[in-house]
Order: C-alpha cells, then structure tokens, then sequence
C-alpha cells in the first residue's frame, strides 16, 4: 500500500535576510524555507551594550546555528574579559597564533612539545637576519622575514632542545640540501 505524499502549496517569498531574493517557500521535500542557501548566518551579528571584545575593542560577534534551532552568537569568556569570535579563533582557538602558548611549543619527532621558555631568538644562526627584515629572496622579489625555525643537527630523546641551531627557513632548506 503506498503512502500518500502531502502537498503543500507551493509560492514565492523574499529570503528572510533581507536581500528579497525570491525563493520557493517549501523545497522538494516538502519542508518549509526561509532563507536562500547559505543566507542563514548572513545579518546575523549581536549588538549588545554590556560586550565588547577585551583586544579589539568591536561589540559584534558573528552567530552560530545550534543544532536545537536557535542562534548562538560566539562570545568567549577568558581570564574575566570577554573576546569576539574573531579574536577567540586567533589567540585562543589557533594555537601557533597564541600569544602565550604559541611561540613555546616546538615539534620533536612528529610530536608537539610545550616547553617552559621559548627558545627562539628570531635571528637566523647563519645568515644573521632578523624576524620583520627585509631581504631579497631567490626570485629577486623583496620579501620580510615572518618566522624562523628550529634545525636539529643531532637529536637527542631526553632533551628536545640539545644540539639545536635557529635558522631562517631558507637557510634550514639549505642545510637539509633542498637548495643547491
């Protein structure tokens, strides 16, 4: 015995965004729309007066659809202050951009290390550029120098941090001979 399929009646309406694209108000399934697809989020930001982000002072935040049916706009509470989802995903979320715990984890062996002190200098060992430095590189553009990297000569399980040389990523190419 089959089923009866319910019909619903089908007209257009404005995207509940406000961007008065006209859509379908029910889609194939028969379920009811409001939006066009991927306008959910979009005008989606809360205003309020008691909030704003501790670093960069903004009082919007961007929102989130939960998975019950109603808008969870993206504050996080950290040490006391309030930070905007921007904000959130770079110093907290993103852990190389971290300002606390980014610069003092390294990689050893396939594994991530937290230490105690951060070891980089941000000087290359043998070129002896800076981090923020202008230089030329091979393509003779002028580039500045963003990062450096921490070059094992000989590795030693017991301590990540014996025999290790900070060198600018062009020099630590070298080293491993990708660069003739």
């Amino acid at each position: 015995m089959k089923t009866k399929r319910w019909s619903y009646p089908r007209y257009k309406i404005p995207c509940a965004c406000g961007c008065g694209t006209p859509i379908d108000n029910r889609d194939k399934r028969g379920t009811q729309r409001f939006y066009v697809n991927g306008h959910q989020c979009k005008g989606r930001k809360l205003i309020p007066d008691e909030r704003s982000c501790f670093k960069c002072g903004s009082r919007e935040t961007y929102a989130g659809y939960h998975q019950r049916g109603y808008w969870n706009y993206k504050w996080r509470k950290y040490d006391g202050h309030w930070y905007c989802s921007k904000c959130s995903n770079r110093y907290f979320e993103n852990p190389r951009l971290h300002p606390i715990y980014g610069p003092k984890r390294i990689n050893f062996k396939g594994k991530r290390i937290q230490l105690k002190q951060t070891p980089r200098t941000g000087q290359c060992a043998d070129c002896n550029r800076r981090v923020g430095e202008e230089y030329v590189n091979w393509k003779g553009e002028t580039k500045i120098l963003k990062r450096t990297a921490l070059h094992h000569i000989e590795y030693h399980p017991d301590d990540p941090l014996k025999d290790t040389v900070e060198l600018c990523l062009r020099c630590h190419l070298n080293r491993h001979n990708y660069l003739h």
